[in-house]
């Protein structure tokens, strides 16, 4: 009876030990399981972050892609600029004057005769007048064949600043854009022309005489239709072979120079 009882105690434990051993490798692996599923949170929230934050990576890195594409036309579009304008001097007839000076032939293809600054109009052809009147003094009645340039360009038989002042004011205040312009030019390339140390040309004060006349003639109306000599040098009245045969002038100085 006493074995028995021995026994039993013996098997008793021996189970309660079984069951002691069985929950705690239960307790661990799920603590365990916890702890992991913690973890792995953890690593997912870490993961979603950096894939958050990549795409703003991308988006700078294609904004900066983007724009440096925008910057290659931009790049193009200055260079084409650049050329057209160098294309467009290079255009132009180009006659030697002196030292590192030229004049430049280009005819107007402007559909106006002549335009006005508004409100310039009555004080444009004031100008127009008064250049007309001082190239008449100058190269008019046979003054031309004993014009002495020294005393032309000492300012004796005009104002040279009045003078150049008016061509000035008339290209940058009082004319628009219309071929009348180019007449204005011409009178002041000549003048400079005939009038230099360098050259001294009466023929070339005759042609900056004759385009203003026929300038004033048309627009201030300067005598009867049938009075008036018109000699054709104007781009905004006259006819090309006349103005072709006055820039020929300009070439063959340039040629001979």
């Amino acid at each position: 009876m006493k074995n028995k009882q021995m026994m039993l105690a013996l098997f008793g434990m021996i189970v309660a030990g079984l069951v002691f051993y069985m929950f705690s490798n239960f307790t661990d692996t799920t603590l365990s399981s916890s702890v992991n599923n913690s973890n792995n949170e953890n690593d997912r929230n870490e993961q979603v972050e950096m894939n958050e934050n990549e795409p703003n990576l991308q988006d700078d890195n294609d904004e900066s892609n983007a724009n440096n594409e925008n910057d290659e036309p931009v790049n193009e579009s200055n260079e084409s600029n650049e050329n057209e304008n160098q294309n467009d001097s290079e255009e132009l007839e180009r006659v030697f004057f002196m030292n590192d000076n030229y004049f430049y032939i280009d005819r107007s293809g402007h559909e106006d005769a002549i335009n006005y600054q508004q409100g310039k109009e009555q004080e444009a052809k004031q100008l127009i007048d008064y250049l007309h009147q001082t190239m008449n003094d100058i190269v008019g009645y046979g003054n031309v064949e004993s014009l002495n340039f020294d005393n032309l360009r000492d300012g004796k038989y005009h104002d040279n600043n009045r003078f150049h002042n008016s061509i000035l004011k008339l290209q940058e205040e009082l004319l628009d854009d219309s071929r009348a312009l180019h007449d204005i030019r011409n009178l002041e390339n000549f003048y400079q022309l005939g009038s230099s140390l360098h050259s001294e040309d009466r023929m070339a004060l005759r042609y900056a005489h004759r385009v203003i006349h026929d300038l004033d003639i048309y627009v201030n109306g300067a005598g009867d239709d049938d009075d008036r000599k018109i000699w054709g040098l104007t781009e905004a009245y006259g006819n090309d072979n006349a103005i072709e045969s006055m820039y020929d002038y300009l070439r063959e100085y340039g040629e001979s120079n």
